[in-house]
């Protein structure tokens, strides 16, 4: 069942929905075991000097779950009231939507493994998450267990700590491998690629190496961080307000969320 916040006022921000108005989108994980259950939060803020209205509503601002392009769970599935609210946000305050998923498509009777789709009707085809539920089965009595490669049973997901930033702020940037597999896995040094960037477009700005050396053992997760201080590297005279892009990489692993700066 989807939950409702009212407006709260809080210094986030993201990329535009409309003028004047950002959002997130985040689970509370990215990989989940059958059954656990999955923690959704849509957040539109105003981030704009004027108030912004907004339309909500029980029928359009349900919680999407995908795959392979086919939605299969809706948070308001079924009968919902038929009417739409106008919300309209003073500078600053934030519209939040909540939702929890048991893993189980609607109609469906137990929790389904594999790769989805997060997505907010409000904003269906903009921001997304990607979750992963592992599969449980196991193999055969007798049958030795396969070994994954190191890529394949590492999951890696990267967030900051706001979807956007004034000129010159500190980003703060969390990087965290799990290990989804059921053997341990050894992460060793890759390229020089390994680490924290932040991209304008195609071209990095900023590049934080932080090679890995570590044992991961079935089911755990280690975290790595990093601060960018707003400024730009070597390959751009100055840091303009836009989109940017922020990627990790570690373990043969990618991960990679927007931000927004704003002047």
């Amino acid at each position: 069942m989807i939950r409702r916040t009212r407006l709260n006022v809080e210094p986030l921000e993201g990329r535009a929905l409309l003028s004047g108005l950002a959002y997130s989108l985040t689970t509370d994980q990215s990989v989940y075991q059958p059954g656990q259950p999955v923690e959704m939060t849509f957040r539109a803020t105003n981030v704009s000097a004027q108030p912004v209205t907004v339309q909500d509503g029980p029928s359009i601002d349900g919680f999407t779950v995908s795959r392979d392009g086919a939605v299969i769970w809706r948070s308001n599935a079924g009968i919902n009231p038929l009417f739409i609210r106008l919300e309209t946000l003073q500078p600053g305050q934030s519209l939040t939507l909540t939702a929890t998923w048991d893993g189980v498509p609607n109609g469906g009777s137990a929790p389904v493994p594999g790769q989805f789709l997060v997505a907010n009707q409000l904003q269906s085809q903009a921001d997304t998450a990607t979750i992963t539920i592992a599969d449980p089965g196991s193999p055969s009595k007798g049958q030795a267990s396969p070994t994954p490669p190191a890529a394949s049973s590492i999951a890696l997901s990267v967030a900051t700590d706001h979807p956007a930033y004034r000129l010159g702020h500190p980003v703060r940037i969390t990087m965290v491998l799990h290990n989804t597999g059921d053997r341990p896995v050894d992460i060793t040094p890759g390229s020089t690629a390994d680490g924290f960037t932040v991209l304008q477009g195609t071209t990095p700005i900023w590049h934080r190496a932080r090679p890995v050396s570590r044992r991961i053992e079935p089911g755990r997760s280690i975290k790595l961080t990093a601060v960018w201080d707003g400024r730009p590297g070597r390959t751009v005279a100055a840091v303009a307000p836009g989109s940017y892009t922020v990627e990790a990489v570690a373990g043969g692993a990618s991960a990679a969320t927007a931000i927004r700066i704003t002047a």
